[in-house]
């Protein structure tokens, strides 16, 4: 027989009665798929368990294997708990169809636990013998049992058994509230290391005038009792007129109380100057303002020993100088003046006036430093007599 007739014979048994064929080979794939879907499997899974927010429910890839319990906003994770032991992990057991076992050991596992966000949290309020809301006296931690029936369902686990190792576990949880304090000095507590008397608390300006933290309910009840709450801790020199810090919270980090979502205020303290007196000898100088200047006017004092305190640019400039340097450098660029006016009565001056002198200093230095940086310090009065 030649090679054609052969393959011609091969084709004819193929083609004929080909529908009783097809209709053959289509019942024993479904037969197949019967006894496969009707051969039953476990396997168990060891998953970590995590906790995550409920802002990342809608985000959440699901692209590693774990165990994950989901919590609102307010409350804080804790530790998952096994009777009384903390635990990290879980066994879970998943029993069904054997190619189903298969597709979840091949693919990430990720089992969901959203029963919490839905829980009313006791924060720490109950109900007196009037029916009103009162404060409470119990803890902030809470314990909630999860067993299976919490994991949320989805089309992977249709026909699957899930049975946790062991059947319950338990996540113990911190109820957290917000509180958002109005700012003001008295609630601050200022520290330095620099000379403390120069801070003006009293004036104190924030930024932003608010701050709300973030803690456990029962804590944050026990801070609104405090008179002060935040801590500020400010560095300045010699020539800063302000001083500007961040606010802690005393003792935050042990109480577990911190700003809500980081946002930190700024207190900004103005500062006194910072001032040094010496004692010097000035010259005094009798300047007469009136139109009518026959009768003349002198001191009886030429030199006057006098107490000046210096602060900023000129308090260092002072400071840099012994007893001598100081007292020349006062003679030749500093002076007393007193002044002669008229009187508003048109009356002519008494023979003999007690004026206050005002300090100045002498030429170009005038302009250089202001005059809060060169003071008197004490009260002064002087007598100027009309000349004979």
């Amino acid at each position: 027989m030649s090679a054609d007739r052969r393959k011609r014979g091969v084709w004819a048994i193929i083609v004929d009665d080909l529908f009783r064929k097809m209709v053959a080979i289509g019942l024993a794939v479904l037969l197949w798929f019967f006894i496969e879907s009707r051969i039953m499997d476990s396997e168990t899974f060891t998953l970590p368990l995590t906790w995550d927010n409920q802002m990342k429910v809608q985000g959440t890839t699901g692209d590693r294997s774990e165990f994950v319990v989901f919590l609102p906003s307010g409350i804080a994770k804790r530790r998952f708990l096994d009777g009384d032991t903390a635990v990290t992990t879980i066994d879970v057991k998943m029993s069904g169809p054997r190619y189903k076992i298969e597709d979840l050991k091949n693919n990430p596992l990720r089992l969901k636990v959203m029963t919490l966000l839905g829980l009313q949290w006791n924060r720490n309020r109950e109900i007196n013998g009037d029916g009103e809301v009162v404060d409470g006296s119990g803890s902030d931690i809470e314990v909630v049992d999860i067993s299976a029936a919490d994991i949320e369902r989805d089309i992977r686990y249709d026909n699957i058994t899930i049975e946790l190792i062991p059947s319950r576990i338990r996540a113990e949880v911190e109820i957290r509230d917000t509180i958002t304090f109005e700012l003001t000095p008295s609630r601050v507590k200022f520290e330095t290391k620099g000379d403390h008397r120069r801070m003006r608390e009293d004036s104190a300006t924030f930024t932003p005038s608010q701050m709300t933290l973030v803690g456990p309910a029962k804590v944050l009840r026990s801070l609104e009792k405090r008179k002060q709450v935040f801590r500020a801790e400010l560095s300045f020199g010699s020539l800063d007129n302000s001083a500007t810090s961040s606010l802690t919270v005393i003792d935050g980090v042990n109480l577990k109380v911190f700003p809500e979502d980081g946002a930190v205020s700024q207190v900004t303290v103005p500062l006194k100057l910072e001032r040094k007196t010496y004692t010097l000898k000035l010259p005094l100088v009798v300047r007469d303002k009136r139109l009518d200047q026959v009768t003349k006017y002198e001191s009886d004092e030429k030199i006057v020993p006098v107490g000046v305190s210096f602060s900023g640019r000129l308090g260092l400039v002072m400071g840099g100088k012994d007893t001598d340097a100081r007292q020349q450098w006062a003679t030749q660029n500093l002076r007393l003046e007193v002044y002669l006016n008229e009187l508003a009565t048109g009356a002519p001056l008494g023979p003999e006036l007690q004026l206050s002198p005002w300090i100045l200093l002498d030429g170009p230095l005038l302009h250089r430093y202001p005059n809060t940086e060169y003071l008197l310090e004490e009260s002064l009065t002087v007598t100027v007599r009309a000349k004979k």
